[in-house]
């Protein structure tokens, strides 16, 4: 028997791999019964609940994305994501690319769904796929054909995704994406990130401003699970992480958009500024469970917008005062950056050329004032445009 498989693992014994180990053991117990995960009915109820909402959200997105850019196919699919497959064939989208982006991403996700797996099977070191062994595949592969009745890792991959997308870390991205819609959909295109962009590039869901066509931000989005001390750390970890790429001239997002005299062009976007967004258990199940598809925001889900576009707001300030602190970084290196290619200039002996070529190089990159960087200006126009909403959503109360 040979296991089906998005990406075959490669095995000493490539005629006998874990999975079909566990696939023989478990055909010897039969009445094992496959076990998904099974939300409360309560909880169903909740989960249909969003599911609709991002998807009304993705039918008003795609019939505005339709008139605007000519795009046949959905460029938002059922869960809120930027579709690539929307962009195959237009300019700059060859099939080829988006061919190479899916593979990309499956790749990746059977990488995380081992990582998953591992976890669920009771592996006590930290689970990274690279460094897992035939032994460490074939306990996770028996694991999973004796408690869930999965013996491919196809199976196990669509168990993976289910679980995943009823998980609260998915929720939450739904959850936010929906309610930016609720809120401000009359003027903005909300959705998630396409699953390249969110594993390659580290965005999870974009806002673009329907007028403009500019990006009003990007956000990497944290679900907050564990206790105060460690989700501080966590979220200055991210902090961290966002202040670097934001100061290196922000990220490029592969599947966006900008703005043409004709309406909306397929395109990527570069120097975009990514923030951080978290939130903690609690709050959002106390959101999530009290959600409703249709109508306006209730008054909860108006305070939890708020608390969302604050904390924003609070973050492209941090990442404003850093860019300002990497202006002056910047100068003072190329001051040091011009005096020593003076002092090469000027020295005795032979000339070191290639490190004068270098330095000069390197005083080129650093003479554009941070003021002016592309990620700068479209930092304070987020700040800009999060004050303005704020304003507009407290002046629906």
């Amino acid at each position: 028997m040979s296991p089906e498989s998005l990406i075959r693992p490669t095995f000493d014994d490539p005629a006998y791999t874990p999975l079909e180990k566990a696939a023989s053991l478990f055909e010897e117990h039969p009445e094992e019964e496959k076990t998904y995960a099974n939300p409360s009915q309560f909880e169903k109820r909740q989960w249909h609940e969003l599911k609709t909402a991002v998807e009304m959200m993705a039918h008003d997105v795609n019939g505005y994305l339709k008139e605007k850019t000519g795009l046949e196919k959905p460029v938002i699919d059922e869960y809120g994501r930027i579709s690539p497959d929307a962009y195959a064939g237009t300019f700059n989208f060859p099939q080829k690319k988006i061919d190479t982006d899916n593979t990309y991403v499956a790749e990746k996700e059977e990488e995380f769904m081992w990582q998953a797996a591992s976890h669920k099977a009771g592996s006590a070191r930290e689970p990274v796929y690279n460094a897992m062994t035939e032994s460490d595949k074939e306990k996770i592969a028996y694991y999973y054909a004796t408690t869930y009745g999965v013996s491919t890792t196809k199976d196990m991959l669509d168990m993976w995704r289910e679980e995943r997308s009823q998980g609260l870390a998915e929720g939450w991205e739904m959850l936010s994406t929906a309610l930016f819609h609720k809120a401000f959909g009359d003027r903005m295109i909300v959705a998630r990130a396409s699953a390249f962009d969110d594993i390659a590039n580290g965005v999870d869901t974009v806002i673009i401003d329907k007028e403009s066509g500019d990006i009003i931000c990007a956000f990497d989005e944290l679900h907050e699970v564990q206790g105060a001390v460690l989700s501080e750390k966590r979220r200055e970890m991210k902090r961290v992480a966002m202040k670097q790429k934001n100061n290196t001239g922000g990220v490029t997002l592969s599947y966006g958009f900008k703005k043409t005299q004709a309406g909306f062009t397929p395109t990527s976007m570069t120097h975009v500024p990514v923030l951080c967004l978290s939130v903690e258990t609690e709050p959002l199940k106390r959101i999530l469970y009290g959600f409703s598809a249709e109508g306006n925001l209730s008054d909860e889900e108006r305070v939890f917008v708020s608390d969302m576009l604050e904390q924003l707001l609070v973050e492209a300030e941090h990442a404003d005062d850093a860019l300002v602190e990497e202006g002056e970084r910047r100068r003072e290196r190329r001051n040091v950056v011009i005096e020593e290619r003076k002092r090469l200039q000027s020295g005795y002996g032979e000339r070191n050329f290639a490190k004068e070529r270098a330095l000069l190089a390197e005083e080129h990159t650093l003479t554009m004032p941070i003021d002016e960087a592309p990620v700068t200006q479209r930092v304070r126009r987020t700040r800009h445009i999060l004050h303005a909403l704020l304003e507009e959503l407290h002046a629906r109360e």
